[in-house]
Order: C-alpha cells, then structure tokens, then sequence
C-alpha cells in the first residue's frame, strides 16, 4: 500500500509541490493582521497542512471547509462522540468523492488509489478508503504539531529566534530540533513481543505489549548533548525518530519538512518581532496517549 502513494511524496515530487505550498502560506499569512492578538494554531497551523493535504487527495477547494471542522473535531481529544462523528462523516464523504474520481478521473492521490482498485485490484474497497482516511488524518497531524511546538520553544528562546531571523540557512537544522525536541508523536505503535528479550536492564516477557516512546528516544542524554535544550545549531545528523525508523519511516516526512520549513521562513519574514501572548506555563496541551500538541498558541504578531 505504501508503493500505492510513495511517488506523491518523494523529495522530487514535494520539492514540485513547493510553489503550491508557498502559494497557500502567503495565503494564510495575508490574513493575519498587523499587530492583532491570533491563535497561531487556528489561524495559520491548522489550515495550512489541511488544505496541502487535501490539494493532495483531489479535494475540492469549495469543499475544504468541511475537513476543517472534521479535523478539529478529530484532534481536540475533548469529545470522543464529537471525534467518532467526525470519523463516520470523513469516511462518508471519502466513499462519495471515490465514486466522483471513478467517474470523473483527475490528477491526485486518490485517483490513482481508485485506479490501482479497480484496474489493478492490488486494494479492497475497504483499504481504498481506510488509506485515504490515513493519508488525511497524517497529512495535517504532524505538520500541525511541528508549527505550534516548535514555535513555542522559539518563543521561550528568543535568541534562537534572533539566530534563524538572521541567518535563514540555519532553518533546515532548526526544523530537525523542533521535531526532536517536541516530538509530534509521543510514542511509535504498540508492539507484542513474539519472544522473551531483554533490553537494557528491562525484562520483556513474551506476549507483553511495547510501547516505545520516541518522545524519551529524542532526548537520551547518551545521544544528544543538552538533550532538553533547544538548539538551532544543533548537528542535524543526529538520527531523531519524530519520523519513526526502518521500513515504517513516515511516508510524509518529505512533505511535512517542506511545508514547516516554509512555514517557519514565512513567519519569520512577516512578524520578525513576534512574541507569546500568554504564559507559556499556562498553556494547556492536548489529552492524548500518542499525539503531542497544544490546544492553542495565542501570539502577538508585532509585524513592525
């Protein structure tokens, strides 16, 4: 299933995809005004990863509303019945826009996903939809978290924001930091150990369950020098594992890269002076067992 989708996120195809990406950022920054008090997660976080995502997937521009509010839903973490009606919605609207690219065939994700259906008969009905309600929940998710936490720790360390704002080919390296040191995703997926093993000094029985924290991986003091610091100068040939390792490295990771690097390049040269607007300690993170991500990020623009 990954050789289904993999060519839409290769570094060529992506780096194809940049003026589209650039296009929208200067979209969502044009509607942030001069020294207003905006959550920067709503405003800007949110929509931006969304409406790639869905550019992806074929989605209508007229109809890209409707994610936005099933996403919201989908990630708040504060009603599971208000997430599992979003959930039933996004499949239902997904089987209707299959049926309209089975008609009406167009250039995106999930044409060539109907395509390798029914022509090639490499998905069943049931993983035609379940791939394409994955490539959207993942699509927005990571990119989402990346902007809001690596925007915080920037804010509580304004003068690594002082060094990219000067030194713009210090970004690609900062991006790095930003997903090792707040990692998106706290954990990888659970794991059942088929055998008995040990790691370190921990016995693991077989048939327990794993779960393997990226989010602690990202700061082992053994790997990292500083490892709670933030670092925009930070040796970018660390190995961080926001993306996950081996053959289940996030398929997206190519797309997300791009989309925060031009996020962040565009905030930078919009609001040089941009600062929190709240009290970091008092900013609420969202209740989830995987997902690392706060509810808002309110910030005063400060474009002069």
């Amino acid at each position: 299933m990954r050789k289904l989708v993999s060519k839409a996120f290769t570094s060529r195809a992506v780096e194809a995809l940049r003026p589209e990406i650039e296009r929208i950022t200067g979209e969502l920054i044009d509607t942030l005004t001069d020294d207003d008090t905006v959550d920067l997660l709503d405003d800007f976080a949110f929509p931006l990863p969304i409406r790639v995502i869905c550019l992806l997937l074929g989605v209508p521009v007229e109809e890209q509303e409707n994610f936005k509010s099933w996403s919201k839903a989908l990630v708040s973490g504060d009603s599971p019945e208000a997430a599992a009606a979003a959930t039933t919605e996004v499949v239902a609207y997904l089987g209707q826009l299959i049926e309209r690219k089975r008609r009406e065939p167009t250039d995106d994700i999930l044409t060539a996903l109907v395509a390798a259906h029914d022509d090639d008969h490499q998905l069943t009905g049931i993983e035609l939809v379940s791939t394409a309600y994955l490539l959207f929940i993942a699509g927005f998710e990571t990119t989402l978290n990346a902007l809001g936490n690596g925007t915080l720790h920037l804010m509580r360390n304004l003068d690594q924001w002082e060094a990219l704002r000067e030194d713009r080919s210090l970004l690609p390296g900062a991006v790095e930091e930003f997903l090792r040191l707040e990692s998106p995703l706290k954990h990888a997926s659970f794991r059942c150990a088929t055998q008995s093993l040990t790691i370190g000094d921990v016995e693991i029985p077989a048939g327990d369950f794993v779960l393997l924290a990226i989010a602690s991986a990202n700061r082992d003091p053994q790997r990292f020098d500083d490892p709670h610091a933030l670092d925009v100068r930070r040796p970018t040939d660390g190995g961080h594992l926001a993306f996950g390792h081996g053959i289940h490295h996030c398929l997206g990771a190519p797309l997300a890269r791009v989309e925060v690097r031009v996020a962040f390049g565009a905030l930078l040269d919009a609001f040089p002076a941009m600062r929190l607007a709240a009290d970091p300690e008092e900013l609420r993170w969202r209740t989830s067992t995987i997902i690392r991500g706060l509810h808002s990020l309110p910030v005063r623009l400060n474009r002069r």
